[in-house]
């Protein structure tokens, strides 16, 4: 009876040995697939500094080259005449002549095509923004990456939230059941006025 249960035993780990290379295996394969999908998606994000050619309204910017974006997470819709103008002379002041650099969300355009970004100024250095997806699959593990300054532009102004805070536009968020990367920033900016 004991060399019985001796050699179920050893069965036992003999079994749990020969699943040990598949269990590594499939652990490589996933952070190798994880990594690299991180690689690609970075892709899409601003890489270099544009430069205004002209602000079109307070919230849709042409760069030079021909570049036309819109502001993510801000409207127009809900302020009147004065408040669009001055939205449009407030962007021209904090943009003309400065490097400005686009940050890309899961939402990346509009009804009508046009790109939607976050937009920065005032950078120290290249940011180093989060391609959208993988901050799609860290937003479970904390609110504060989502809403963190990206890397190289700590010091650097979110013109999205800057327009909020100025009371110039009006945060809008579609109700899609995903949270914008600075969603909770433009939330935030609205209660202060």
């Amino acid at each position: 009876m004991y060399d019985g249960v001796v050699e179920k035993k050893t069965r036992v780990k003999e079994k749990n040995k020969k699943l040990e290379p598949k269990q590594t295996f499939l652990i490589v394969l996933v952070v190798f697939i994880v990594v690299l999908s991180g690689l690609v998606l970075v892709i899409r994000q601003s890489e270099k500094a544009y430069h205004v050619d002209r602000v079109i309204d307070g919230e849709t910017v042409a760069f030079k080259g021909g570049k036309t974006v819109g502001l993510l997470g801000v409207s127009m819709t809900e302020k009147s005449g004065e408040s669009g103008l001055l939205a449009r002379q407030y962007l021209n002041s904090i943009l003309d002549g400065r490097n400005i650099w686009l940050e890309y969300d899961r939402k990346s355009k509009d009804g009508s095509g046009r790109d939607l970004v976050w937009m920065w100024v005032g950078c120290e250095n290249t940011p180093k923004f989060m391609a959208s997806d993988l901050i799609k699959m860290m937003s479970n593990q904390g609110k504060d990456t989502l809403e963190a300054s990206p890397i190289g532009c700590e010091k650097g102004v979110l013109v999205n939230e800057q327009v909020i805070k100025m009371d110039l536009l009006k945060a809008q968020f579609d109700d899609n059941g995903w949270e914008m990367k600075y969603q909770r920033r433009l939330e935030m900016a609205e209660k202060i006025e």
